[in-house]
């Protein structure tokens, strides 16, 4: 009979929409309380009628979050607390704070900033550019200007000159790319992660 109560009381308390492991813990004083009272002669009667019913039970710990259980027979160590975890409500306040601050500094720092390093990935383009007029200058004319200074070059230097600008320029590139790459995916994952955190408190 005992295992009976509990598990109408189980049965009631899952349709209120309660997590195993919470109507475990619920149950387990009932079921203390039964094994002491059974022990002291009573009968499944006269024990039922000592409870509240089944139906006030369940209403009783559905509601709430957290909610100390006690019968009148256990100790301390027995006193259990039922967890129920509920959706957090959205707190319009602390979400206008996020999104002003956010906006702050996305306005006076992180564009401004990412501005100033996309600027210089920009000015670094122009080395390359200007490495190539002195490779072009050399290879067609035999001669370029260096801070304004005409340099003549020999045969030699009129063929390895060039190459050696036009590797260079070369390396420059493979550099630049992976700078601009590198730039690029850490304001993609800066704007997720951004976005991650607004939706989470959202």
């Amino acid at each position: 009979m005992r295992n009976k109560f509990l598990q109408d009381l189980g049965e009631n308390l899952s349709e209120r929409g309660l997590s195993f492991k919470a109507i475990e813990k619920i149950l387990r004083p009932y079921e203390i309380h039964f094994i002491e009272a059974e022990a002291q002669g009573k009968t499944y009667e006269e024990i039922v009628n000592e409870l509240e019913s089944i139906g006030d039970i369940a209403d009783k710990f559905a509601p709430k979050d957290v909610i100390p259980i006690r019968s009148a027979s256990t100790s301390a160590e027995d006193l259990e607390y039922v967890e129920e975890r509920k959706p957090k409500k959205s707190n319009g306040f602390v979400l206008a704070i996020l999104i002003l601050a956010l906006v702050l500094l996305n306005v006076f720092i992180f564009i401004p900033v990412g501005l100033g390093i996309f600027a210089g990935l920009i000015a670094l383009l122009a080395i390359p550019f200007s490495l190539g007029t002195v490779a072009i200058s050399a290879l067609l004319y035999g001669a370029t200007y260096v801070n304004g200074h005409l340099f003549v070059l020999s045969i030699v230097s009129r063929i390895a000159l060039p190459l050696g600008i036009l590797g260079v320029c070369i390396f420059f590139f493979i550099g630049l790319y992976y700078l601009f790459k590198y730039f690029f995916k850490g304001v993609a994952g800066f704007s997720r992660l951004q976005a991650s955190i607004f939706r989470r408190n959202k």
